[in-house]
């Protein structure tokens, strides 16, 4: 063989490779993604499980992300069942003819189940079940907390924890294990809010009406929550109705507020307005 033959060959190989990369980069690969959404509050439901199926033969799976989405990629276009479960809800399975790539929005039904007796017992729980230093306080956790209002808060149910102490003053500082207020990490769905706490410690920035769930670290924190050294506070906030409008108002005598929940487009979007404002009475 001529090095020009030589040459010219290895330069056909390497223009096949390009043209090949390049094919694949116009023509992704076929995939089925999606929303799992509550079929009456239409509100996503993180955790949930995905399966897709062929001919009895399970293909692949997928547990949806913290915004409800799942992604099944590498999925050839054809007929397949997809079976979608979550807990507290009514099992779905939905046959789909697939095309190249699709999305696909699944409902899923409430269960309801009535019982005819309930029987609850605990135990000890062993200390390797769970996390040492974490705190999970949901809103009727708060509800269980007398407050000097008409409304629970955040702020008096911290207080009752183990090694949170306040000082009193005018600036609602909160003292977890030591630490000082400065050391402490406040988030609200992971942006971080500087002075959460206010009227000496009675109220916060986040009333019950807007929590989901917040997460209390007292220490043993990952490094994600990196630039604090004495606690963290990850609080999650609710989502709007995505199908009616709702609103709620409170006032007493220090503090007032309203929450209002407007979808804008009805099952997709939804705008949730909340204010609080502190009532000041002078003598």
């Amino acid at each position: 063989m001529t090095p020009r033959n030589l040459v010219g060959r290895c330069f056909l190989l390497i223009w096949f490779c390009a043209a090949t990369s390049v094919a694949a980069q116009n023509h992704p690969a076929p995939a089925l993604y999606g929303k799992v959404q509550d079929a009456e509050s239409k509100l996503t439901l993180p955790g949930a499980t995905v399966i897709i199926s062929l001919q009895g033969r399970q293909i692949q799976g997928d547990i949806t992300n913290a915004m409800g989405e799942y992604a099944l990629p590498h999925v050839d276009p054809g007929r397949y069942i997809l079976t979608t479960s979550f807990l507290g809800y009514v099992a779905r399975v939905d046959t789909l003819q697939l095309p190249k790539t699709a999305y696909h929005t699944i409902f899923l039904e409430p269960q309801r189940t009535l019982l005819e007796e309930l029987l609850v017992e605990s135990q000890r729980q062993d200390e390797n079940t769970f996390l040492a230093g974490l705190a999970t306080i949901r809103p009727e956790d708060l509800a269980r907390m007398p407050m000097p209002d008409v409304s629970y808060d955040l702020a008096g149910y911290l207080l009752t924890l183990p090694g949170v102490v306040s000082t009193g003053d005018r600036g609602g500082q909160l003292f977890i294990r030591g630490g000082t207020p400065t050391q402490n990490l406040v988030l609200v769905d992971g942006m971080r809010v500087f002075q959460p706490f206010h009227i000496v410690g009675f109220y916060s920035a986040f009333p019950a009406d807007i929590i989901s769930y917040a997460d209390v670290y007292a220490g043993g924190f990952n490094a994600r929550y990196g630039g604090r050294i004495s606690s963290v506070i990850d609080i999650k906030t609710v989502n709007g109705n995505k199908e009616k409008l709702t609103y709620s108002a409170s006032i007493a005598p220090f503090l007032s507020g309203f929450n209002v929940s407007i979808p804008v487009s009805p099952g997709r979007h939804v705008v949730h307005v909340f204010s609080k404002r502190i009532v000041n009475r002078s003598h």
